[in-house]
């Protein structure tokens, strides 16, 4: 069925254009991971057998990276927003009040920016979306509407958003993708899912949107095309988040919870690739490249 309502030019990149293999993320790929010994971690891989770990202040709740900066955004355990470099100096930049509470941070394209969830009262259920200048060392508001928004993120002069338009009387909670011309404010629905889809990423390259979508029963990966229905990338008795695509469009990245555990996988359109976790971890959360 066409989607009339969706604007949002969208080429899909064929599975046979796709590489054979997964190639590694030149700025590497990151990770939470979970150590029953050491809590909560920010663990990095650049050849996918072995891991580091990125020593924060505190114990990190989410995170963000900057690849070619290597700059390294996160939420502390007590709440606040922590920035830290690539040389390992690391400063608060936002401190939390009871009135806001922030959460889910990502980078600009170009680094000089963190785009945050704002949780007002530290309510889920009444966000808004915010913007810090790193240079200036000033948070504005980005987004502001009734309904809750979170995920942010920038390709281009675009800000793509999960968005809930409703909780209570709709079967579930109703979730999907929009994005806003951060210039001139215009917004456009991107999904319409009946579900929820959340976490979007989107690839110039490629030209295609990818999200994490319970539109079929568990949680998959899914791609969006102009026009058409959504299609999903994965498929199968598992829970499938946090997608992430290389620039070039060869593979997307992403994490996987099945009756086996947790794993790390790479799709690249023509197979999954299972990489290694760090020793010792349990738990994994939060995927970044």
């Amino acid at each position: 069925m066409k989607r009339a309502l969706i604007s949002l030019l969208l080429v899909l990149t064929p599975l046979s254009a796709w590489g054979d293999t997964c190639a590694m993320p030149e700025g590497g790929l990151l990770v939470m991971g979970y150590q029953p010994d050491a809590g909560w971690q920010i663990y990095k891989t650049t050849g996918g057998k072995s891991w580091s770990t990125i020593k924060t202040r505190l114990e990190p709740r989410m995170f963000a990276s900057h690849s070619r900066t290597g700059q390294v955004a996160y939420i502390g355990i007590d709440g606040d927003v922590y920035l830290r470099a690539k040389s390992g100096r690391e400063n608060r930049i936002i401190q939390a009040e009871p009135a806001l509470a922030f959460t889910q941070p990502a980078f600009s394209p170009d680094g000089g920016k963190v785009y945050l969830t704002g949780l007002i009262k530290g309510n889920s259920q009444d966000t808004d979306l915010y913007v810090y200048d790193i240079q200036k060392g000033e948070l504005s508001v980005l987004s502001k509407q009734r309904s809750a928004q979170f995920e942010p993120y920038v390709s281009g002069d675009w800000l793509y958003y999960s968005n809930v338009s409703c909780v209570t009387g709709c079967s579930g909670i109703i979730q999907d993708v929009w994005r806003r011309h951060v210039i001139s404010g215009e917004a456009e629905q991107l999904t319409m899912t009946k579900g929820i889809a959340r976490e979007p990423t989107f690839c110039k390259a490629g030209k295609t949107l990818y999200f994490s979508s319970n539109q079929a029963g568990n949680y998959h990966i899914w791609r969006l095309v102009e026009g058409d229905d959504p299609e999903p990338v994965t498929t199968g008795a598992v829970t499938d988040t946090s997608p992430k695509v290389l620039e070039s469009g060869a593979a997307v990245y992403f994490l996987r919870q099945d009756s086996a555990g947790q794993e790390i996988l790479c799709h690249d359109g023509a197979r999954e690739h299972r990489i290694a976790l760090p020793e010792r971890v349990t738990k994994i959360r939060n995927l970044e490249l």
